[in-house]
């Protein structure tokens, strides 16, 4: 909690960008640098999902970790509109071996539920 409310509360009130904060507390595969890294992307960008996760994904050492919690936060937040179709296509949204597109309707649902 100390570096939430210390580095990170700063890098976030300094407009920081995510790269140079990580730098200060590091964005690898550790759960005490990939929290503060989420809570600074979600922080700075989390009006706008696809800058959020490009930033998750090029700006964070550990980026397939962040990337999959912020999308995971963006998913929640805005459903699966705002992904671009060139991130979609191909993918098979699957939980089991023979349900092709559960994925998205459970995102839909969730959105739905505690969104509105």
């Amino acid at each position: 909690s100390a570096l939430l409310d210390g580095p990170v509360r700063d890098a976030i009130a300094g407009d920081i960008e995510v790269r140079r904060a990580g730098l200060v507390w590091y964005s690898g595969a550790y759960l005490l640098e990939t929290i503060p890294t989420v809570m600074h992307i979600m922080a700075r960008h989390g009006h706008k999902p696809l800058v959020a996760m490009e930033t998750a994904v090029n700006d964070t050492r550990d980026n397939d970790t962040v990337a999959a919690i912020v999308g995971a936060a963006m998913g929640a937040a805005y459903g699966t509109a705002w992904i671009p179709p060139r991130w979609r296509d191909g993918l098979l949204g699957r939980t089991g071996a023979e349900d092709d597109g559960r994925v998205f309707a459970l995102i839909e649902a969730a959105v739905e539920r505690f969104v509105g």
